[in-house]
């Protein structure tokens, strides 16, 4: 296999000639390799670095004493590169370098990774060092970036690392981006949406200047013509002498967010001559244009879906009897479907024909359901639409046939309340008692740390029942064993208070905790936890009961967990309260358990639903309930708040007008 790889000689054509021979010496090494040159003999490796090098490099190169003094044979390629470097170095400048980095800005058609790259390559340039580079990279993204809010944001966070810098940008970009494709209909003004016009009519209303000329203010009596200003027929509203205020009710609908345009027709085989008197006149006046600025309210009649892979906003037209979409719209696909010539004749309601390119075959995906579906392409540039049958096919619209005025008296109310306490009653089990899921737990410990065994620590004596007592119920409910052999770790506990006057017993395992290692795991963010609740008009919270002893601990990782107390010692067989893994392997084991539930957001041991509409919210809550019930998970019932308008989650407060 022969291959062809060229680079360009080096030029010296630029401010920073250090930087301009670094980067084409990377790119002669990679040369290099890539023709296994560099297995060749030297004055092979020589001969090419100075041919491919172009002039420049053969004329430094004979000014340059790279031979030591006494050597009769030629230089190795090493040596010459690095006589290069140092010939080079003199030309670097790390003021100047340091000056085009802070000077440095996002272009405004740049993406954040090209930028990212762009600095950082000037980053290492400027010498920084490694601490003090990633200060630097993290200032420089906050400053050059071009959103303005997002710079905002994270001026709002005094301690950010430059990672999640990063990564917030990163997440900015793309959120920006799908927004952009999911434009509301609110965003983009159309044209024609609408067409009144039968055919094309060319009538051209005489102009009249003024009353002189008594041929100008006559009106042709085969022509029915209606003032536009006093509603009389017989002449135009140039000609109208009314001086009270033009009329209103011509069938003209006010909408100042609607431009139009309007066409007169004339009524063909009518020679009546309208006297004056209130008009009866059967002229038709047709829009001929509707631009529609902003609509608010229309939304519903649209819906989102993908065609051919690609996501697309399509009206919902019950109308139609074929789908269509515009050859405008499929020109911005990466790949364009081939058409076929259309023999149909394609009209609108007002009988006017549409301008069909051909048809083609495609797959529209909505909500989860995948069909065939035929479209015509027409040259017309408008949103896609989907015809009726294809609406009825996707369950978007729903037939309705006519009942009996009784039948329609006995359909009930849907009721929320009523519903939820239904299914409080059906799943009454996974609030009472302790849960347990089936994902084991394995503690890894580094060997090279040395065990620590801790004395008893004193309990105040206003305490000990309480410890003693919960112990015992602890150790009934299967949460710790009595130890009686000998354990290489044994930790202290610590005695915490609840607010309804209980205690909490949590491990202190401060020496373990430097031993553990932990596996890291990433937890969720929560703006995009929020970005998930956009929308929604009611919210759930649950929280997880005693969320840590969910989770079972192996054998050998339970001994890892031995405390002592006044009354022996205990290991835990679940998670305790206190290791510095146990949120990241609980966070773990509930992701794991939702995964494939999109509408159920955990966060620790609060658990959020939120849905745009009652019915829906009922089933995601059956839906969490199930789940619950299968992977043993229990819920604080006193905790709960369901089916709310308004909540607080986080330390922010959420509700159905503003999030």
């Amino acid at each position: 296999m022969s291959i062809n790889l060229q680079i360009e000689p080096f030029s010296s054509c630029g401010s920073n000639l250090s930087q301009l021979w670094k980067s084409w010496k990377n790119k002669f090494q990679i040369y290099l390799k890539a023709l296994k040159y560099h297995k060749e003999e030297n004055d092979v490796q020589v001969a090419l670095f100075l041919q491919v090098g172009g002039e420049e490099i053969r004329r430094r190169y004979e000014s340059l004493d790279i031979k030591k003094a006494g050597d009769t044979e030629d230089p190795k390629l090493e040596d010459i590169i690095k006589g290069f470097d140092k010939y080079f170095e003199d030309y670097k400048n790390v003021t100047q370098a340091s000056y085009v980095f802070w000077k440095m800005v996002q272009a405004p058609n740049e993406s954040f990774d090209d930028f990212l790259m762009r600095i950082r390559i000037q980053a290492h340039e400027c010498e920084f060092g490694a601490t003090a580079e990633e200060r630097n990279l993290k200032d420089k993204i906050v400053h050059g970036i071009s959103d303005n809010k997002l710079r905002e944001r994270l001026l709002r966070e005094r301690k950010i690392s430059l990672a999640s810098v990063i990564e917030n940008c990163k997440n900015a970009e793309i959120a920006r981006g799908h927004a952009e494709s999911m434009q509301t209909l609110t965003d983009v003004p159309t044209s024609e949406e609408i067409n009144f016009l039968k055919k094309d009519l060319n009538v051209h209303r005489p102009y009249v200047r003024n009353f002189q000329d008594a041929r100008q203010n006559r009106v042709d009596p085969n022509r029915k013509v209606i003032c536009f200003k006093c509603g009389r027929p017989n002449h135009y509203a140039s000609q109208c002498r009314d001086k009270r205020q033009p009329r209103r009710n011509l069938n003209v609908m006010e909408a100042p967010e609607y431009e139009c345009e309007c066409e007169h027709e004339d009524n063909e085989g009518d020679s009546n001559v309208f006297s004056p008197g209130p008009s009866q006149s059967n002229d038709y006046y047709r829009l001929s244009e509707l631009r529609i600025d902003n609509i608010q309210n229309g939304s519903k009649w649209f819906e989102r879906g993908f065609v051919n892979g690609n996501p697309t906003l399509m009206k919902l037209d019950t109308g139609s009897c074929v789908n269509a979409i515009s050859f405008q719209e499929i020109s911005k696909w990466n790949v364009v479907p081939k058409f076929q010539k259309c023999k149909a004749n394609v009209i609108t309601y007002t009988k006017d024909a549409v301008d069909i390119i051909g048809e083609c075959m495609m797959t529209c995906r909505i909500n989860n359901v995948e069909k065939n579906l035929k479209f015509i392409v027409t040259s017309i540039d408008t949103y896609p639409i989907l015809s009726a049958e294809a609406c009825e096919e996707f369950g978007l619209i729903v037939r309705v046939k006519k009942q009996a005025h009784s039948a329609i008296n006995e359909v009930k109310k849907f009721d929320l309340k009523s519903e939820l306490n239904k299914l409080m009653n059906e799943y009454q089990d996974i609030f009472d008692g302790i849960g347990r899921v089936q994902y084991e737990y394995k503690i890894c410990i580094d060997e090279s740390v040395k065990p620590h065994v801790a004395a008893p620590r004193k309990i105040p004596l206003s305490k000990e029942n309480q410890v003693k007592e919960q112990l015992m119920k602890m150790e009934e409910n299967g949460i710790i064993k009595r130890v009686d052999e000998p354990t290489d770790w044994v930790n202290n506990i610590t005695v915490a208070d609840k607010k309804d006057g209980s205690i909490r017993i949590c491990l202190d395992p401060r020496p373990l905790n430097k031993a553990i290692k932990r596996s890291h795991y990433e937890i969720p963010c929560v703006d995009d936890l929020f970005d998930k609740l956009l929308n929604s008009k009611l919210f759930s919270l649950f929280d997880v009961k005693s969320a840590y002893w969910h989770i079972p601990l192996d054998e050998e990782s339970s001994y890892l967990t031995t405390f002592i107390t006044k009354y022996g010692r205990f290991r835990f067989c679940v998670m305790p309260f206190g290791l510095n893994c146990a949120a990241e392997a609980f966070q773990r084991t509930i992701d794991c358990i939702f995964s494939k539930h999109e509408n159920i957001n955990p966060y620790f041991d609060d658990i959020i639903i939120g849905s745009e509409n009652e019915q829906l919210h009922l089933k995601q809550i059956r839906e969490l309930f199930a789940v619950a019930r299968k992977e043993n998970l229990k819920f604080n019932k006193d905790k709960i708040q369901i089916a709310v308008e308004k909540i607080k989650y986080l330390g922010h407060v959420l509700n159905k007008n503003e999030q």
